[in-house]
């Protein structure tokens, strides 16, 4: 999966060098974001996923912009007779069995262009990763002590307030 910014988006974000190992610290940062917020974000095509069938007429797909559903299928048997929304749900009036892995479902979800205050905030992580001392995540002599920031260090320090409109389940 591609990373939430490029290379190119660094210069775009933050007037910090670019560091040698600027694509890995992106790929990291997206990682953890993608953790935060409970599904790609990014344009992503599925194609068979298997999925726990949740029983009742409503079935949520882990994602918060869905594109297309190209197929869904019970037990592997197609079905045709749901309907679904951009949030992720997809209704069928029979309603779903019940039971876990019954449900195949191919899909398409996510932005086709990451929201740019997405790509800003990946940056910014990974940015203030670059900034610290490589390999180290603290250090003390006598009196004196001092963090350094990792990707999931500084992302949990940053304000998650730009993700969670974002996130699938609000914190």
């Amino acid at each position: 999966m591609a990373s939430l910014a490029g290379v190119d988006d660094w210069s775009k974000y933050t007037s910090a060098p670019v560091p040698g190992n600027a694509e890995h610290l992106l790929n990291a940062a997206s990682g953890v974001i993608r953790t935060y917020v409970e599904w790609s974000i990014s344009r992503e095509i599925i194609v068979d996923a298997r999925i726990d069938a949740p029983g009742g007429t409503l079935l949520m797909l882990p994602t918060l912009l869905l594109v297309d559903v190209a197929a869904i299928a019970v037990d592997a048997v197609a079905v045709t007779d749901f309907d679904w929304s951009e949030a992720g749900m997809v209704e069928r009036a029979v309603g779903w069995p019940r039971g876990f892995r019954r449900l195949t479902v191919s899909y398409t979800h996510g932005y086709e262009t990451v929201p740019d205050e997405v790509k800003s905030y990946t940056v910014a992580v990974a940015s203030a990763a670059a900034a610290s001392v490589a390999g180290k995540v603290q250090e003390s002599i006598g009196d004196w002590s001092a963090t350094y920031a990792t990707v999931e260090r500084v992302f949990g320090s940053m304000g998650k307030t730009i993700l969670n409109r974002y996130r699938r389940f609000a914190a």
